[in-house]
């Protein structure tokens, strides 16, 4: 019977460690397009900012 019980938290045990897994790459792929969805920002403001410039000159 202990070995009946020591495979399915086992079972558990590895589901949970994979689901775990899961979230922590989806997080990361989130913070990946965030850190995306930033630079173009970023750009997008520079060149803004630099067509500010040429015409105030």
């Amino acid at each position: 019977m202990k070995t009946v019980a020591d495979t399915s938290i086992s079972v558990h045990s590895k589901d949970e460690l994979n689901q775990k897994l899961l979230q922590a790459s989806i997080k990361s792929e989130e913070s990946r397009l965030k850190t995306i969805e930033s630079q173009g920002k970023l750009s997008s403001f520079k060149a803004q900012l630099g067509d500010y410039i040429e015409v105030k000159q």
